[in-house]
């Protein structure tokens, strides 16, 4: 699905020192592989994936880079209360201040807190006037997160 997207767009890519017309067959393979196994199969964080994987656009080439995958070990430092919020966040996909404190049974300033916490460090991002989920770049990490955790 990514490449039938970037070929709808016209351009050529270049990974690395290799221009995308002397790629072989196996090179498409391992690339898409790796978008594959970084976005844990989810197609919305590995379209996210190769757009934060461009690192320059010139004329009608785009230089990109082989994603990269995170490790949970991330977010090892989460509390129960925060892990809570992310699993309600999983379950609702999207949710806004009020509902968050209402699903979670938790203070609306602690709520608040952590909203703010999470979109400044880019978990979750704003989609509309209070309106919020996890970035779909983090996703497959969260939902990989609570279930080893047993939140899932």
């Amino acid at each position: 699905m990514i490449w039938s997207r970037h070929l709808s767009g016209g351009l050529k890519i270049s990974l690395g020192n290799k221009s995308e017309d002397s790629f072989h067959t196996w090179d498409f393979a391992r690339l898409f592989s790796k978008y594959f196994k970084s976005s844990h199969g989810f197609i919305n964080t590995a379209m996210y994936n190769w757009i934060n994987n461009i690192i320059e656009i010139e004329d009608k080439n785009i230089k990109i880079r082989k994603p990269e995958s995170l490790s949970i070990n991330l977010f090892n430092s989460l509390n129960d209360n925060e892990l809570w919020v992310l699993q309600s966040f999983i379950i609702h996909k999207q949710v806004n201040t009020a509902k968050l404190s209402k699903i979670t049974d938790l203070e609306s300033s602690f709520i608040n807190r952590k909203l703010i916490e999470m979109l400044r460090i880019g978990i979750i991002e704003e989609k509309g006037k209070d309106i919020y989920e996890i970035s779909p770049l983090l996703t497959p990490m969260i939902i990989q997160l609570l279930k080893s955790k047993k939140y899932l």
